[in-house]
């Protein structure tokens, strides 16, 4: 039997409309960030290790070399390396707040503010003017930002562990996909995908230019004081879950390619329920590691403000002229 080609796997995929493809990404990405902090609370408790270790399993994308590479010129070649530059910083970000604060309340704020950062890149760069319903939009964003940003009732506003590094992370990933959606406009999609990744790769390196980081990366490489049956669930655990971050990823990619990216993007709330369900249910047995808060009043707040932040996903969704941006 013959192994499944490219195009066998391509046609597949193709197969599903835009919506269920954004879903299976998202509820795989979900589960990749609850992995993300048991592994950062257990194995490798060092953010920068892990977003060393992501770089360098990206090279796996050089895989698809075959399939469509090639020079696109110099000026889509640093769009798509300064992209992967800003995902991996941000993605250090987001580490280090996942391992400060509940996944379940770092994910959602993160995912509130790349709109919201688009949006003031979209009236600085790209002179857009938000309407009414757009002004809508992002207060109702800001909303459900708030509410995941502060314990209610509010007694002070002082923010939670972790928020600061949720913001970067949040201003990083929002830029990282600004570019890269340049580098598609320039480019073919596996060409574009290739040369992100190896943006990925330097960003990886470039962390060992500093001290501190080279430091934790080089004593990662050091595993003799551990058991090897516990170095080895590591790597496999690690393996497979950026196994399913790249599919989750690809896709996502892929339903951006047959859909709207906005509307995809609207879609992506559902990823936090996601992890709402499965850190609820994780929080009982390793309440240690997650350490959510199982009050029902807790969990309402952070409902609503996945509601607030899917409704306001959505309002950016819509594409009538004058919903969300004024007309000339």
């Amino acid at each position: 039997m013959s192994l499944f080609s490219i195009s066998d796997i391509s046609i597949f995929f193709l197969s599903f409309d835009w919506l269920s493809i954004a879903v299976g990404g998202y509820l795989l990405i979900a589960v990749v960030a609850v992995l993300d902090k048991y592994l950062l609370h257990s194995r490798i408790s060092k953010p920068a290790v892990y977003a060393f270790y992501v770089s360098v399993f990206s090279l796996f994308a050089l895989a698809f070399i075959p399939f469509g590479f090639s020079f696109p010129g110099t000026r889509i070649v640093a769009y798509a390396i300064f992209s992967g530059i800003f995902f991996i910083y941000g993605l250090l970000a987001l580490y280090r707040a996942v391992q400060e604060n509940e996944i379940s309340r770092v994910a959602p704020l993160v995912g509130t503010i790349i709109p919201l950062v688009s949006v003031v890149y979209a009236f600085l760069f790209l002179d857009e003017r938000l309407g009414v319903m757009g002004v809508v939009a992002v207060l109702i964003l800001a909303s459900g930002g708030f509410l995941i940003s502060f314990d209610l009732p509010i007694h002070n506003m002082k923010l939670f562990k972790g928020f600061r590094y949720s913001v970067i992370s949040g201003v990083s990933q929002a830029v990282s996909l600004g570019l890269l959606k340049e580098v598609f406009n320039g480019t073919g999609f596996i060409n574009g995908f290739v040369w992100n990744r190896i943006g990925f790769f330097l960003a990886g390196m470039s962390l060992l230019l500093f001290p501190v980081f080279r430091k934790q990366i080089m004593k990662s490489f050091d595993q003799s004081g551990s058991s090897r049956g516990r170095v080895a669930s590591t790597g496999a655990l690690f393996t497979a879950n950026k196994i399913m971050a790249g599919t989750g990823s690809f896709l996502i990619v892929l339903a951006i390619s047959r859909g709207s990216v906005s509307a995809v993007n609207a879609v992506g709330s559902i990823q936090f329920v996601f992890v709402l369900v499965l850190v609820s249910m994780l929080s009982v047995w390793h309440h240690h590691i997650y350490r959510e808060k199982l009050k029902f009043s807790d969990w309402m707040q952070k409902f609503l403000a996945i509601v607030f932040i899917g409704v306001g996903l959505w309002m950016l969704s819509v594409n009538s002229p004058g919903f969300f941006y004024l007309t000339s």
